[in-house]
This record gives C-alpha cells, structure tokens and sequence, in this order.
C-alpha cells in the first residue's frame, strides 16, 4: 500500500543530482533546458504505487510538462498489477510491463522518437504517429506557445545571421567563409546534447530546411 511517510523518498538529493545529470538539466519531454524541476514518474504513482521508488520510472520534468501529464497514462493492453514476487526487480521492470500493457505515452527513458517528429519554421510540433502525437498533445502540451515560441527563435536568429552575411559580405568568398562559419556552428549546437535546447527541433531544421533556405537568400 501507498506509505505517506515514505511518498518522497524518491526526491532526495543523490537520486535529482543523478536525474540531472543524466538529463542535462533538460526535461525529459520537451528539451527545455530548466533550473527549477521535478522527479516525474512515467506511469503514475497514483496508479502505480510500488513504482515510486523504482529508479526506470523516474523522470526529470520541467514543473509545466509535469503538470500537464498528472495521472494520464492511456494503455492498450492489460493494466499491470502490484506482484510481490516482481519487487526484486522493481528498477528495470519497465520492458516487462510495456509489453503487457503497451502504452501510448512515449518513454523517454527507453526510446528516441526522433525520427517520428514533425515540425514547422514557427516551431510547432506534430507527428504523424499516434503515440507520439498523445505525448504531444494530450499529455505533456509540447506544442503549447512557450515552446513553439523558443524553437521558432532558435531557427529565425539563424535565418537572420545567414541572411545578413549573404547580404553584406564584400566579396563572394568573404561571404562563402563566413557562411560556412555559421553552419559549421549550427551543426554543433545541434549536436551538443549537454548544453543546448530542443536538439530535434534544429537537427529537423538541417535535415528539411537548410539547403532551401541558403538556396533562397542566394538566389
């Protein structure tokens, strides 16, 4: 049974310090890079009382994904249920039961859903794919204006430095130098997992965007 003396074992400070460092300080699901955050549990402690404390359940949330997800945990499957023969392996029971219940929400913690996400120049987000468009939408708002907001800025101040070294450099190699700087620079940030924001966002931007955009402002 839930042990209200014992409900926030799993916020004591080694098991956040490792949270964000596993994390880079970003939450889990929209990328945002947060000082202020929260020990998330991917299927809901209120639900699933004996997951509070097992350590592949947690997550590192900002306060407003947090509080939009709550107790939402839409599954397909069979609701798993508390075993006392499953407690010694309560840490890594994530596979067990994604396999008897196959839920819709995304984890994080065990999948990159990259590869499903769509996004536009005004930085709002979608897919195509079921789960990941309930994770979007229903549960954590990754397309709420915040978000779309900051993702948008990444790629106008981009557009911006791109457009003003075309338009301003003296000479075509000044500019072919200079522009080269800048992707070169955008294809680091894009990269760079331990310090910048919404990497999906703009290595989506490289793959779908880029070379028509230069094409663009050369033309």
């Amino acid at each position: 049974q839930n042990n209200k003396s014992t409900d926030n074992r799993y916020k004591i400070a080694d098991i956040k310090e490792a949270l964000s460092a596993i994390y880079n300080k970003k939450c889990a699901f929209c990328e945002q890079r947060i000082e202020q955050w929260h020990v998330e549990h991917y299927r809901p402690k209120s639900i699933y009382y004996w997951l509070a404390f097992s350590w592949d359940n947690l997550l590192f949330a900002c306060p407003t994904c947090n509080q939009y997800k709550r107790d939402n945990f839409r599954i397909t499957g069979i609701p798993a249920i508390y075993d006392p023969d499953h407690l010694d392996k309560i840490n890594t029971i994530s596979t067990t039961y994604d396999a008897v219940e196959k839920p819709d929400l995304i984890n994080p913690e065990r999948e990159d859903p990259e590869s499903l996400l769509n996004f536009r120049e005004d930085g709002f987000i979608d897919s195509s794919d079921s789960r990941c468009k309930y994770t979007i939408s229903t549960c954590c708002k990754i397309d709420r204006p915040s978000l779309n907001d900051a993702r948008k800025k990444i790629w106008d101040d981009f557009v911006k430095d791109l457009r003003s070294e075309i338009l301003e450099g003296a000479t075509r190699e000044e500019i072919l130098g200079n522009v080269s700087v800048l992707l070169r620079k955008f294809n680091r940030d894009a990269q760079n997992d331990t310090g910048n924001e919404f990497l999906a966002f703009r290595r989506f931007a490289i793959r779908n965007w880029l070379n028509s955009k230069i094409k663009e402002l050369t033309a």
